[in-house]
């Protein structure tokens, strides 16, 4: 028996040509929608991995601009900090808890810059003296290590953001 009697021809005889054609177009096109849901899927895998990845870039660039305003004005102004915060709430779930604890720690040292300079401002203002002084030495180690998280903060976020 050959290829074409295999196709066409059953136990009852031969049927029609457009019987056989029939069947091997029915072959085709399961083949093809199966092509098409497999790049269907591909598609919706590649979307999904887009948008987690412009979620991140946007908490990441939230960072990088609470960081620039700090170092660019040597002041922790208190709205952007909670503005910073919020924004990092709005993500929370993106990150794992590395980076979480990483964004707290950026929190918690901004908090407390702003601290040390609200001790060096305003009517209660220390007046000059070691005390102040010791007050700015800590409210400076604060900014350089704000300002490291700058760079630093490229590497932490590399691992969400590299395109893979």
């Amino acid at each position: 028996m050959c290829f074409v009697e295999a196709i066409f021809c059953t136990a009852k005889g031969c049927p029609s040509v457009i019987e056989g054609i029939s069947k091997i177009s029915q072959v085709i096109l399961g083949t093809g929608v199966a092509i098409i849901a497999y790049q269907q899927w591909q598609l919706a895998k590649n979307k999904a991995k887009y948008d987690l990845y412009e979620k991140r870039f946007d908490a990441f660039k939230a960072l990088k601009k609470y960081l620039s305003s700090v170092v660019q004005n040597a002041v922790v102004n208190t709205q952007d900090l909670v503005d910073f915060r919020w924004k990092f709430e709005e993500h929370y779930f993106l990150f794992e808890e590395d980076i979480r604890d990483y964004v707290d720690k950026i929190y918690k040292e901004s908090f407390e810059m702003r601290r040390l300079q609200r001790k060096l401002t305003g009517i209660r203002a220390l007046p000059v003296g070691p005390e102040r002084k010791q007050i700015v030495d800590k409210e400076m180690e604060k900014l350089k290590w704000l300002t490291e998280q700058l760079e630093e903060s490229k590497k932490k976020f590399d691992k969400y953001l590299r395109i893979k």
